[in-house]
């Protein structure tokens, strides 16, 4: 019995660890966010929203990837959900009513916005941390989430 026992923990304890690898984290999402700004300030709006959407890229990562958002509330790139770009996402909230477009496009200063979204991996809703930085001279916000 302690044999069967301690192999299933070890089972268990490698799925988890494995699970962990496949799924970006907090640090990671934070660097590829602070990446993204500086291709935005690099490159201009339009080739960064080009790149931020283009599969098998840097900017695609796991389930990490770069939402680019207008402060007028416009998606101008969404890495999970290409179809995304285009909408007016101002108004946008998560399963449990959080308003988490207008907390993103209201941002003046780099920062964590934490809310529920579909991982675009598992298709399953998830608690989200995205590090959002404002870059106020093209009017936009860029962030990346790691997902809980």
């Amino acid at each position: 019995m302690k044999k069967l026992t301690l192999a299933l923990l070890v089972t268990v304890g490698t799925m988890s660890f494995a699970h962990a690898a496949e799924q970006g984290n907090v640090d990671e999402a934070k660097a590829l966010s602070e990446a993204a700004a500086a291709h935005v300030v690099e490159v201009g709006v339009e080739q960064a929203a080009k790149d931020f959407m283009t599969a098998d890229s840097e900017w695609i990562d796991r389930d990490l990837y770069v939402l680019m958002q207008a402060t007028d509330g416009v998606m101008i790139a969404h890495g999970g959900k290409p179809a995304l770009a285009g909408l007016n996402l101002i108004d946008a909230k998560d399963p449990n009513g959080k308003e988490m477009g207008k907390e993103i496009v209201a941002m003046t200063a780099p920062g964590w916005v934490d809310y529920q979204w579909q991982n675009p991996v598992t298709q399953t809703i998830q608690d989200k941390a995205s590090w959002c930085i404002p870059i106020p001279a093209d009017s936009v916000v860029v962030c990346v989430g790691a997902y809980k």
